[in-house]
């Protein structure tokens, strides 16, 4: 009975001290929730956005526009807290807002996260492997808001053309449009949410 109480009276006493002494030597303890208006950094992100794409500008003048969607996961590859820091991301652009294509990027971003504008700049690829094959190498610039919001120019410079026209199958066309279906180089503007 009297080994019982002792260790329980030394668990207790190792509960209870734990924070005060990791508060003493400097270390992290419990890990909180962030109050309204700090920036939580998180090693990874859900992500959703919208965009449109041409070919032209002014884009009434583009032989080649589409709306564009995008979901995406990303993972830091460098610590979120840093002022430089860089992030893998995986996902899809939803082609004419519903065709899935798989997308692959890097991006990095300049600023510290505490900042309400930072630059950012990516470099990825695109591979449609469930309806016409097209395929891309998207370079973006932009900038991150609050840390949650991304307002970013794409340019895909060159890349394979689809072997069914796009615009057709998703019902916007009545017949298959002369070739080439996608044209390169086309822009897009995007704004997406990070989460």
């Amino acid at each position: 009975m009297k080994i019982k109480s002792t260790l329980i009276g030394l668990m207790l006493t190792a509960v209870f001290a734990t924070p005060v002494l990791a508060q003493e030597v400097g270390q992290p303890t419990v890990a909180t929730a962030p109050k309204l208006g700090e920036v939580k950094n998180d090693r990874t992100s859900w992500g959703f956005g919208l965009g449109y794409v041409f070919t032209t500008i002014p884009i009434s003048e583009s032989k080649f526009t589409v709306l564009m969607s995008e979901l995406h996961y990303s993972v830091y590859l460098t610590d979120p807290n840093e002022s430089v820091r860089t992030q893998a991301t995986l996902g899809l652009y939803g082609f004419g807002l519903i065709l899935p294509i798989p997308k692959v990027s890097v991006e990095m971003f300049l600023g510290d996260p505490t900042q309400d504008i930072q630059a950012k700049v990516g470099v990825g690829a695109f591979y449609d492997i469930t309806v016409g094959g097209a395929a891309g190498l998207p370079i973006e610039v932009g900038a991150r808001i609050k840390n949650h919001v991304d307002v970013s120019f794409v340019a895909v410079p060159a890349g394979i053309d689809s072997k069914r026209d796009y615009l057709e199958f998703i019902g916007q066309r009545d017949k298959a449009g002369p070739k080439p279906y996608v044209i390169y180089p086309f822009y897009g503007l995007f704004l997406t949410f990070n989460y």
